[in-house]
């Protein structure tokens, strides 16, 4: 069984991907998909958990370069023997998504 954490966090990244309940795959298995999940029984946690998790599985969570790397592609960073030449302690954080489409990043390939 997975963590409670890692469920939640998978089931708000499932359900934010879906425009409308009726495309959801909680909802498809004859769960209510109106976010509101009071009254579950042990048994339909449990497959509510299988569920959330199996869509995980199935759509990995996209990673994107951080700055740092993105800044190396581009050329725009020159490293010496010492590291780099100036302090990059922002941009060695993910890349936003919202930024990644902006400048049109594609996501890293994800690791087996």
């Amino acid at each position: 069984m997975a963590e409670f954490v890692v469920v939640m966090s998978e089931f708000m990244r499932l359900c934010d991907s879906f425009k409308h309940c009726e495309d959801c795959p909680v909802n498809q298995e004859g769960f209510s998909c109106d976010c509101d999940h009071q009254g579950y029984s042990k048994t339909g946690a449990k497959e509510l958990e299988h569920i959330i998790m199996t869509w995980a599985a199935e759509h990995p969570e996209q990673v994107y370069p951080t700055w740092l790397d993105w800044l190396g592609v581009e050329g725009l960073v020159v490293t010496t023997k010492s590291g780099y030449a100036f302090d990059f302690t922002k941009a060695a954080n993910q890349i936003p998504r919202t930024y990644c489409d902006m400048l049109g990043i594609p996501p890293k390939e994800a690791k087996p």
